[in-house]
């Protein structure tokens, strides 16, 4: 029976520090300062910087992000129409830590005929760092609903921010876009948005931490 205790005890001394270890993946302290947002397609009153509480999630929740051409838009000559929005991240950064983002979600709404196509795309500078591109989402139509994507960086392809800055500006780039395919004569609406009429859509990344060497 004791030896069967003592089984047990040294079993949950082991879960217990395996926990351990995985919360030290995690820093404490690190936390957003400031945003700046700027574009066509964003102002201070349209888009929004969230960090969890264990800073393993980013989100950017936006509101009115639109892009259309087309029958009943606000731009029917138009044959293609971008907007982008850029924003700068303040971030505090502990000691001894260094962070790359290692996932990210884009979820938004697309009505686009047939003789047209629209995209997404995001890309990211860290401090010190080349633009680092995640994923474009591209769609074709005929299409009119919600599109989801989801795109994860090899370990191998982190981009990881320098060490020993505890203060770090991150940009983010965000662009949409909708066009025509050429020779259609087709110009119904043609749409890609980052918001429905019920609901704001989020680019949620994924962040991973790990201490410098």
């Amino acid at each position: 029976m004791k030896s069967k205790i003592l089984f047990i005890i040294s079993i949950l001394s082991l879960i217990f520090a395996s926990l351990h270890a995985e919360a030290q993946t995690t820093p404490e302290g690190a936390q957003v300062l400031a945003v700046q947002v700027e574009g066509t397609g964003c102002d201070q009153t349209t888009a929004a910087i969230s960090l969890s509480p264990d800073a393993r999630d980013l989100s950017v929740l936006f509101d009115n992000y639109t892009v259309e051409i087309g029958q009943g838009s606000q731009n029917p000559s138009l044959l293609k129409a971008q907007k982008n929005c850029r924003i700068f991240i303040d971030m505090n950064i502990p000691m001894g830590w260094q962070f790359a983002f290692r996932a990210v979600d884009y979820r938004g709404f697309a009505a686009v005929p047939s003789s047209a196509w629209a995209f997404h795309r995001f890309s990211y500078i860290a401090p010190n760092q080349l633009i680092s591109s995640l994923r474009e989402a591209s769609i074709t139509g005929p299409q009119n609903k919600d599109y989801a994507v989801h795109f994860e960086q090899k370990p191998s392809r982190l981009t990881w921010s320098p060490c020993g800055q505890p203060q770090q500006k991150i940009q983010l780039l965000s662009q949409l876009g909708v066009q025509y395919f050429p020779r259609s004569s087709d110009r119904s609406l043609a749409q890609i948005s980052l918001d429905s009429a019920d609901a704001s859509f989020r680019q949620n990344f994924s962040i991973e931490w790990r201490r410098c060497n």
